[in-house]
């Protein structure tokens, strides 16, 4: 197939998919839903951005594009055919990016078709294009996660989502000294009762219920970026989160993601004296290439008066 006809049908492609989202943006979507799709627009920007200051070749930009397309449309398919405001997990690879999925044996693209399921963990919802060829797939759902009546998780961490979240625990102050007795042919006066030392009261929590864990974005993928990113977040106790700022960013889409993650994380407010606070705590992703952590350290209370 010669270079114009494959520009010519990527175009068509992007064009149907483009079709294909203005008629999904009429449907009144719920706010995880509508952030995580400005997210795409905003990533759509950057492509844009980087291609007209050359910072992108075309094909990579074509590529980029066609993938927050597709992203974009079967999220918003999965949204609207199952009602519900959750942002369904979907990868968009090309043969040679599926060792994104984790998986210890790659498949064969082959032997791929729709409805594949791979290691249990992955289910092949479309094949889209020609070249490059994409394949759409899903995460599956994690049996193990139950919820209550009201609909909500109740297992700590949802395993579907997340590699590691660990919550620094408060720091305990070292026990006293231990007392050594000495021989002596008088006896010993008794050692002084030591006096009390004021324990501060100790923050505990935010309990994390629920955290999804943010994915690469293509163009930090194309430059392998990698590194920390720090976010800080109050945690208020009526289980809504304000003020997410990025202290310490890695730019390239990443940080919207992150932002976006903590936004939709799920928790049990932080308690003081047996009553709930308002607390900021800092969130550290990590970023290495196919893999993301993510740490919840330094809690402080926030003065509620202000909040």
């Amino acid at each position: 197939m010669s270079r114009k006809l494959s520009s010519l049908l990527l175009i068509t492609f992007l064009s149907l998919a483009g079709g294909a989202n203005a008629s999904a943006q009429k449907k009144d979507f719920g706010p995880a839903v509508r952030n995580y799709l400005l997210s795409l627009d905003e990533e759509a920007k950057e492509l844009d951005f980087q291609l007209a200051h050359r910072e992108m070749s075309r094909t990579l930009y074509n590529r980029a594009r066609a993938r927050l397309q597709l992203l974009r449309r079967f999220v918003e398919r999965l949204a609207a055919e199952r009602e519900e405001d959750r942002v369904p997990e979907i990868e968009v690879l090309t043969a040679e990016e599926m060792g994104a999925l984790g998986l210890s044996n790659k498949p064969a693209p082959s032997s791929l078709e729709i409805g594949s399921l791979l290691g249990e963990r992955w289910k092949v919802i479309a094949i889209e294009g020609v070249r490059p060829q994409f394949f759409v797939f899903e995460r599956l759902a994690d049996s193990s996660v139950t919820t209550d009546e009201s609909g909500r998780a109740t297992k700590a961490t949802d395993p579907r989502t997340i590699e590691t979240v660990v919550v620094d625990e408060p720091t305990k102050p070292a026990p006293p000294p231990a007392v050594v007795a000495v021989e002596s042919s008088e006896p010993a006066p008794p050692p002084p009762a030591p006096e009390p030392t004021p324990r501060p009261p100790q923050i505990d929590g935010p309990r994390i219920l629920r955290f999804y864990l943010p994915a690469y974005s293509q163009q930090a993928l194309a430059k392998g970026i990698e590194g920390e990113l720090l976010i800080s977040a109050v945690f208020k106790r009526d289980r809504k989160i304000k003020d997410i700022v990025v202290e310490k960013g890695l730019g390239f889409g990443l940080d919207e993601r992150a932002k976006e993650a903590v936004r939709r994380t799920e928790f049990e407010p932080a308690i003081l004296e047996n009553r709930p606070i308002d607390v900021r705590s800092r969130i550290a992703f990590n970023f290495s290439l196919m893999k993301v952590t993510v740490r919840v350290r330094d809690t402080e209370r926030i003065n509620e008066e202000r909040q």
